[in-house]
């Protein structure tokens, strides 16, 4: 038996290709209503926006603009993402790339949202990225990898970042930590891939489970042990238009040496910090 909040929304929140898919699906089985609200500069692209730097002052804004999106963080006239936000009825749930921000956070906790943000290993964020580019010709960032000279560069280019046109993709490290910031929000829970993705995706069914049951506690869902086991053999889902493989730890298909120890340099550090590594002999 499922038994909904009806006084919160909840808003799902990832860097792309961290598992915002497997986080929204995961929901969904939980018995929440999906909005089909999505909240990323994409979602955005018929607004008149501005792309950091911000070509006004610093307080105006704070006051009148919201941060957007993980890769490419866009300025969003307020009331815009205020509006999209607003379509979200209570109990249901939207999806998200956001930064944090104090000013972010201050208009979810306005509108009665809890978040839930979910990080993966960065390495299989950065494989999974390119090759997301690589098969998505619309993409803002195809036309760039299709001009370099090999996949190792574009690989690279997905967890160094760089210039793009007028704007600089940040780099892995500063993405991850863009998101993990959402764990400063008394309303947040912060997820992961690894734990969510079960033995499917070469994970552990049983912190599947456990991490399902904590999900259901931070949104006040009471779920019985039968319909976590249903869920949990239900996440797995290679219905997604974003699916590609799903698995922890393809990143060692790709990366070269050299890879490595350039990886290692920008984010050797968060991979220790996040669990993922203990230490830099890999």
């Amino acid at each position: 038996m499922v038994l909904r909040s009806r006084d919160t929304r909840i808003l799902a929140i990832g860097l792309p290709k961290a598992g915002t898919h497997l986080l929204t699906g995961t929901l969904r089985l939980m018995g929440l209503a999906d909005s089909h609200t999505a909240i990323h500069p994409g979602a955005f692209r018929y607004s008149r926006i501005r792309h950091l730097p911000c070509f006004v002052s610093a307080e105006r804004c704070a006051s009148s603009r919201l941060l957007i999106g993980v890769d490419n963080p866009t300025y969003v006239a307020k009331q815009r993402v205020l509006k999209r936000l607003k379509r979200v009825r209570l109990g249901s749930f939207a999806s998200s790339h956001l930064i944090y921000s104090v000013e972010m956070a201050q208009a979810l906790e306005n509108l009665s949202f809890k978040t839930v943000s979910i990080i993966r290993d960065p390495r299989d964020v950065a494989v999974s990225h390119y090759l997301y580019i690589m098969r998505r010709p619309r993409h803002s960032l195809h036309d760039l990898y299709m001009k370099m000279d090999s996949d190792a560069e574009r690989l690279r280019f997905s967890f160094t970042g760089g210039q793009f046109r007028d704007n600089r993709i940040p780099d892995i490290c500063e993405r991850v930590r863009s998101v993990l910031r959402w764990s400063q929000s008394e309303s947040n829970l912060t997820t992961t891939f690894e734990k969510l993705i079960g033995e499917e995706g070469g994970g552990s069914r049983i912190l599947q489970i456990q991490e399902i049951e904590k999900l259901a506690s931070h949104l006040n869902l009471a779920l019985s042990s039968k319909r976590v086991e249903q869920i949990s053999e239900q996440i797995f889902s290679r219905e997604s238009q974003t699916f590609r493989k799903g698995k922890i730890g393809d990143w060692r298909n790709y990366f070269s040496e050299g890879h490595k120890a350039a990886f290692k340099v920008i984010a050797g550090d968060l991979l220790v910090e996040l669990g993922y590594e203990t230490g830099w002999n890999w």
